[in-house]
């Protein structure tokens, strides 16, 4: 017997998270079969995210343009517990700022600065920054860790197969949500890492963690596609049940609220009180 937990996102028919559901409104299923729910509540844990801005040179019209705003824009909607480590992916991944704690006044004035600071430069390298961020987001304190991503998939390169990525970060437990926009950019260049290997990395990522992946065609209005991710992430529930099977059946969470569409992470097993 052991105690496994997961998370949820259920949408309306129009897809806005509803943020007020009790663990009357909801039935866990397993296999077809009714499993108790030891916990299901609204995730309100301080959280720590690590938020992945694509610097690279084919995106410096995005990123001046666009993506400085739209980060800033996601910063200052999240929950004041919150805090953030933005990355940049140009060149290398590279750290930028480190654990801006939301409660402060200057944080969304001094995360727009970091921002403009920096050059857009080289290819993009966010399938690697995506596994320094998740490693780096276990070493520090929160009960809450979530990577987001705001990328083009231009020209990019990688020093690890996409398989590996997955695994890496999956091994870290960290929730990825973010936004994946098709646009390539002003370069024409070729890169190792193709169109397929950003879908499979962050088709995988986002829905092994139940988190939600946005696939605009352009950059244009990133803000408004990356208000939905913040959304998301403001309305997780978090659920936890028994099961002394050796391998969960396939999951499914009834919601008594008509035309819902439900979101579930895989589960994994807790090895430690929530």
């Amino acid at each position: 017997m052991g105690t496994y937990s997961l998370q949820a996102v259920v949408s309306d028919s129009k897809g806005v998270p509803l943020r007020d559901l009790e663990a009357a409104d909801v039935s866990l299923t397993a296999g077809g079969q009714t499993v108790f729910l030891d916990r299901f509540e609204r995730d309100e844990r301080p959280s720590r995210v690590a938020l992945l801005v694509d610097s690279s040179m084919p995106m410096a019209t995005p990123y001046r343009a666009s993506f400085i705003d739209a980060a800033s824009a996601f910063v200052a909607s999240l929950p004041s517990n919150t805090r953030v480590t933005v990355w940049t992916t140009g060149d290398r991944p590279a750290k930028v700022l480190d654990d801006l704690d939301l409660n402060l006044d200057h944080s969304a004035r001094e995360l727009v600065n970091r921002l403009s600071r920096v050059p857009t430069s080289g290819g993009n390298t966010i399938l690697d920054a995506v596994v320094e961020a998740s490693e780096d987001l276990v070493k520090k304190e929160g009960e809450r860790k979530i990577v987001v991503f705001l990328s083009g998939t231009g020209p990019g390169f990688s020093s690890a197969d996409r398989q590996s990525i997955v695994d890496r970060v999956l091994k870290t437990g960290v929730e990825v949500a973010g936004v994946l926009a098709s646009e390539r950019g002003e370069s024409e260049g070729g890169g190792e890492v193709s169109q397929a290997d950003y879908d499979f990395v962050f088709g995988q990522l986002t829905e092994r963690t139940g988190g939600r992946l946005e696939r605009p065609l352009t950059t244009m209005g990133a803000s408004s596609v990356f208000a939905r991710v913040a959304a998301d992430l403001r309305s997780t529930y978090r659920l936890s049940f028994d099961f002394s099977g050796a391998k969960i059946p396939r999951l499914a969470l009834q919601v008594a609220r008509p035309r819902v569409k439900v979101r579930l992470s895989t589960p994994r097993k807790e090895t430690s009180s929530p």
